[in-house]
C-alpha cells in the first residue's frame, strides 16, 4: 500500500509542477470582435502564377453577409509558360466579392475565435485585370490579354492580432472577356497581409 501511495503522490508532484511550468496562454478579449469596416494589405498568391499586391477593404452588410472591394497591382513572371527567364508583366486588378459566411454563427454559438469574419465562406467576385501596362524583356505585342471574369469562390480567413490569413479556390461562372490561353476556368490561392 505505502508503494503504490508514493507512485500516485509522485505522478501528482509532476502534474502540478508541468502545470506551473506551462501555464494556459490568456484569452484574446477581442476573439468575437466584428468591426464594421476592415481594411487590409495583402499579398495574393494565385496558382496562374500571379502575385497580386492587393489593399482591400470588407464591409459588413447583415451578419453573415459582407462585401469586399479589392485593387492593386498584378505581377506575372510569364516564364513559366515560355521558357525564357527574365519576362515579367505587370498590371493592375480588382474585384468586387459579395460574401456569405456560412459557418460564423455555427463558430459564435461554440464560442470560437471569429475576430473580423475568421470563420469560412462562399462568394460571387467579378474580377477584372487590365492589359499588360509595363511589359520586362518582351515584344509588346506578346503582352498578356486583359480579362474580365464572374467566379464562385469557397474559402477561409483568419485574423491573428493584426496578421491576416485566406485560402481560397473558385470557378469561373463567366467568362466576359477573355483573350488568354491560360488556365482561366479554375483558380486557387493564398493570402497574407496585415489589417491596417
Amino acid at each position: 500500500m505505502n508503494k503504490n501511495s508514493l507512485i500516485l503522490f509522485s505522478i501528482f508532484v509532476f502534474q502540478t509542477a508541468v502545470c506551473q511550468l506551462y501555464p494556459t496562454k490568456p484569452e484574446d478579449p477581442f476573439k468575437m470582435e466584428i468591426e464594421e469596416h476592415n481594411f487590409r494589405g495583402m499579398l495574393n498568391f494565385v496558382l496562374e502564377n500571379k502575385l497580386e499586391i492587393a489593399v482591400n477593404y470588407e464591409h459588413k452588410i447583415i451578419n453573415p453577409f459582407t462585401f469586399l472591394i479589392k485593387i492593386g497591382p498584378t505581377i506575372v513572371p510569364d516564364h513559366i509558360y515560355d521558357d525564357e527567364a527574365g519576362e515579367i508583366e505587370l498590371s493592375a486588378m480588382g474585384s468586387v466579392e459579395f460574401r456569405y459566411y456560412f459557418n460564423l454563427k455555427r463558430r459564435m454559438r461554440l464560442a470560437k475565435t471569429i475576430r473580423n469574419y475568421s470563420a469560412s465562406y462562399i462568394s460571387i467576385e467579378p474580377f477584372a485585370r487590365t492589359n499588360s501596362l509595363v511589359v520586362f524583356d518582351k515584344p509588346r505585342d506578346e503582352e498578356t490579354p486583359g480579362r474580365f471574369d464572374v467566379y464562385l469562390n469557397i474559402g477561409f480567413q483568419r485574423q491573428f492580432k493584426r496578421s491576416y490569413f485566406a485560402a481560397f479556390a473558385g470557378v469561373v461562372l463567366r467568362d466576359v472577356y477573355d483573350e488568354s490561353n491560360g488556365f482561366n476556368f479554375f483558380r486557387i490561392g493564398f493570402s497574407v497581409g496585415r489589417v491596417l
